[in-house]
């Protein structure tokens, strides 16, 4: 169980603080957090919702180059879910319990995104033939899809009093549980998922993740191993098992999990560059900066508009000398990027060591005010270099 305290919480061997505890044990509460063991939605919103947490504005310790739509569209890419999209089109994408055909049809306007159509309809099979787990469900994905999480989960409650069997239900849980700020409750519906359903890779992964959320680094890795081992070529499991052999300083097999993803990457022909950005940013952070650079460049080169890509080039360019090559890379960072605090603070360093003290000050000016509403803009959560 995730467990954590206001106080500061024991880490991996390279440590790490949680302001804000993401992995808390929330106080209060129904007893819903007693009987309720985890729940599941679309797996992309999970996925935006961890990399929210995240932002690299730190040469040294960087956690996550967080390209959150880069990562989040890898996950719902056809072509990234090429050869398994039979096997695992359920465990893919929102999925309900078996239904009877009126219920299916819900389940597609659902689907569609037509919610109010849907609960019409789903408020019409209830008056008819009464209430039941499988509606108590479709109702619980309406409320997650228009973000009324806690009744989402107060819905939930009440269908797994009638069906406890279903990973589908506990995945649902946990999805909402995880954007309601319930992480107590996602950790051990995920669990019960997994007792469900042992070789559903998403699971494993979404615990994972989870953990990794939570700076609990070293009970992520095994979970994000266990999902590479049943589906190898889910990139977000491959990318966020990268991300957590680097905290736990296993920065070697690192290296070669971000290979494998970019293996992945080029045989299937898919324009991600999150796998060739993670491995030229851990080579900058190792000093291996002729090695790394070529790996950066092929990130911008799929993505010119990756505003971490051209900072991180930037990055390596100062660390040799060569500002002037740096210059240009800031400014294309920020006119992509203008909420972006890390490259004013490096363009701050290049004024001062120019002797263009004005023009420090007032890039440090805006690092300053970017970094205090980032602060306010993304979950308090987020891991604070």
């Amino acid at each position: 169980m995730l467990r954590s305290t206001k106080s500061s919480d024991p880490r991996s061997s390279r440590g790490g603080s949680d302001p804000g505890g993401a992995g808390r044990k929330y106080a209060g509460g129904s007893a819903f957090s007693c009987t309720v063991q985890f729940v599941f939605v679309n797996p992309a919103e999970h996925i935006w919702r961890l990399l929210s947490l995240f932002r690299m504005n730190f040469p040294r310790r960087c956690v996550i180059l967080a390209v959150g739509l880069g990562l989040f569209a890898c996950c719902l890419s056809p072509a990234s879910t090429a050869g398994t999209q039979k096997s695992n089109a359920r465990a893919e994408k929102p999925s309900s319990p078996p239904s009877p055909p009126q219920l299916r049809a819900v389940e597609t306007l659902i689907n569609s995104g037509r919610l109010e159509e849907a609960r019409k309809r789903l408020e019409e099979t209830k008056s008819k033939e009464g209430e039941t787990y499988e509606t108590l469900f479709l109702e619980a994905r309406i409320l997650f899809s228009e973000q009324r999480f806690l009744e989402a989960l107060k819905t939930l409650e009440r269908c797994l009093r009638q069906q406890r069997r279903d990973p589908e239900v506990y995945k649902l849980v946990a999805f909402s549980a995880i954007r309601a700020d319930r992480v107590d409750i996602a950790e051990s519906a995920l669990k019960s998922a997994m007792e469900l359903a042992p070789n559903d890779y998403l699971t494993h992964f979404h615990l994972g993740a989870l953990y990794y959320t939570g700076n609990h680094f070293l009970q992520a890795e095994p979970e994000l191993q266990v999902a590479v081992r049943l589906n190898p070529e889910h990139m977000p499991a491959l990318l966020f098992l990268g991300l957590t052999q680097e905290e736990i300083g296993q920065e070697a097999t690192a290296i070669e999990t971000y290979h494998k993803a970019i293996e992945i990457t080029e045989r299937r022909h898919l324009d991600d560059e999150l796998p060739h950005l993670y491995l030229g940013r851990l080579l900058y952070r190792l000093n291996r900066l002729d090695e790394g650079r070529p790996f950066v460049e092929e990130a911008i080169r799929r993505n010119p508009r990756s505003a971490e890509g051209l900072c991180l080039l930037a990055k390596m360019y100062i660390t040799q000398e060569r500002q002037a090559d740096a210059l240009p890379l800031l400014t294309r960072s920020i006119e992509v990027d203008p909420s972006y605090p890390e490259p004013h603070y490096l363009l701050s360093r290049i004024c001062v060591k120019g002797g263009r003290n004005s023009e420090a000050q007032r890039e440090l000016k805006a690092f300053e005010e970017l970094k205090k509403s980032e602060k306010f803009k993304h979950d308090p959560r987020r891991r604070q270099p």
